[in-house]
Parts: structure tokens; sequence; C-alpha cells
């Protein structure tokens, strides 16, 4: 419950910054995308500024997974 309220109140005061002119887009970075999802629809159902641009928003879908190179062996 008291998640959803910071939620709620950051969404508020972001949309109040958008509303003012201070910022163009809002991003979003190093999320969950369940976590996207839901802030999007949050941003949505109650008419709010919702984020325009997203960065590493795939984190949940496993792409944060970090990558494995193979290195290669000489016989010289």
């Amino acid at each position: 419950m008291v998640q959803s309220i910071l939620n709620i109140e950051t969404f508020e005061a972001l949309h109040d910054i958008v509303k003012a002119d201070k910022v163009r887009y809002l991003g979003a970075s190093l999320m969950h995308a369940w976590e996207l999802s839901k802030a999007l629809h949050l941003q949505k159902a109650n008419g709010w500024a919702h984020f325009d641009r997203a960065s590493e928003a795939l984190h949940g879908l496993g792409f944060n997974q970090p990558s494995v190179t193979g290195g290669t062996t000489s016989n010289r």
C-alpha cells in the first residue's frame, strides 16, 4: 500500500513538471518490464503525462543477463 501511494505521488509530481513545461519527456530506466507496464497503465488511467522514453525497460524480460563470450585458444 505504501509503495502504491509513493508511485501515485511521484506520477502526480512528474505530471505537474511536464504540465509546467519544465521537461519535455519523461524517461524510465532500470525497471522491470512489468513495473513499466504498471506505471504506464496508472499514468493513462489518471490522465497523467506518461513515460515517452524507456532505457533498459526490457530488464524483466531476461535481457539483463551478462553476456558470455567464448574465448578462442590457439595451439601454436
